[in-house]
């Protein structure tokens, strides 16, 4: 999974005298999120999105640099039934429009430059 990778990078190239002491592997990001939220979990490696998406105060969180955290990199896809996927372009298009962009930006996404 991307996040994995991404966190299992940056834990790696801490110093072994930052890393912790026990860790745990969630099975997903949300997962992750769910083990800090309760307590469960002193910290974890977690999407900036569900941190806005749940309003968590950003003194209670830190986040990553570019140069600290390999970029994880999303795609979308649209699947063709028959070899038509007609229905599926207004919602892709949606999704690549600067309305939306904006929107994924607000909740710490980047976006990188369209592929033609």
């Amino acid at each position: 999974a991307p996040y994995g990778v991404a966190g299992r990078a940056w834990l790696d190239a801490l110093p072994r005298s930052d890393r912790p002491n026990k860790q745990v592997v969630a099975e997903n990001v949300a997962q992750a999120f769910h083990f800090a939220k309760t307590g469960n979990a002193k910290a974890a490696l977690v999407a900036l999105s569900q941190l806005l998406a749940e309003s968590v105060p950003p003194d209670e969180y830190q986040t990553l640099s570019d140069t600290e955290l390999p970029p994880i990199v999303q795609s979308s896809v649209r699947i063709a039934r028959n070899g038509y996927c007609q229905d599926a372009t207004p919602v892709y298009e949606f999704l690549l429009s600067m309305k939306a962009q904006a929107r994924l930006s607000q909740l710490g996404y980047r976006s990188v430059e369209r592929e033609q």
